[in-house]
């Protein structure tokens, strides 16, 4: 099964990040509101930030009985809250 490496900047507003939250689900042409309201079962991921790394990143490995389309948002979470979910990453696995 291939791994799916997900990269994004941290956030420029809102305070240092706490966590980030990792989101996914099975399935084609998701928003981003439907990945983080029903995610798969282990999901969300809590993903701590790399103070050292411009960008942030998360590997993941779908097994493969889950073979196909997924698709993955991420949020970050700091003292204010939790951002608005990414835009959405899919790839077929």
């Amino acid at each position: 099964m291939a791994t799916i490496t997900l990269e994004w900047d941290p956030p420029t507003t809102g305070g240092p990040v706490n966590t980030y939250k990792v989101y996914r689900r099975i399935g084609t042409s998701l928003t981003s509101a439907d990945v983080k309201a029903t995610p798969d079962s282990g999901f969300p991921i809590d993903v701590a930030p790399d103070p050292n790394s411009a960008k942030q990143t998360y590997a993941d490995t779908p097994l493969a009985s889950t073979a196909g389309a997924h698709c993955w948002v991420v949020t970050a979470w700091n003292a204010g809250g939790e951002s608005d979910p990414s835009n959405v990453t899919e790839e077929n696995v």
